[in-house]
């Protein structure tokens, strides 16, 4: 009989402990979920106190379903060259890169056409065209917070 007893133990030990490994790998990856959004997040806070500038466009890709711009902006005598349009890591159609995303309703400016960019007083070389909130990063913070807060739960119920 205490035999028994012991094998029903361990099978419920063995369920709990990939139980606790599964979630564990699970909670990395939501956890990870967090960062690159929130990454994105944080900047985009930090970039709305920094100095607008005109630029001029340089570039712009001729590749279908692409924004990637690039344009150049002066700095006290010195000229910086930057593509970030802005601060976006999700592609919120699937058709387009996130780079699109950033741009929302706004047409992708043309070669030699001037932009307002919006450049680092502590690092010059740093700048993006648009420094809003991106919306997708928001969302995907907020799906990773919820699935950690259940993981979390989950292994402490185990």
């Amino acid at each position: 009989m205490p035999r028994a007893t012991a094998v029903r133990r361990s099978v419920p030990l063995n369920r709990a402990g990939s139980t606790v490994l599964l979630g564990f790998a699970l909670l990395l990856i939501s956890l990870f979920g967090l960062v690159l959004p929130g990454s994105s997040v944080l900047n985009a806070i930090r970039s709305r106190g920094w100095t607008p500038v005109e630029a001029r466009v340089t570039a712009v890709s001729s590749l279908s379903h692409s924004c990637a711009v690039t344009y150049a902006y002066t700095v006290k005598g010195r000229t910086y060259q930057s593509d970030r349009i802005g601060w976006d890591v999700f592609d919120e159609s699937r058709h387009k890169g996130p780079d699109c995303a950033s741009l929302g309703d706004d047409p992708q400016p043309a070669v030699g056409e001037t932009i307002q960019v919006f450049y680092d007083p502590l690092s010059p070389g740093q700048a993006v065209h648009r420094p809003e909130l991106p919306g997708s990063s928001l969302f995907g913070m907020m799906w990773g917070l919820g699935f950690t807060v259940m993981l979390v739960f989950m292994l402490v119920q185990v």
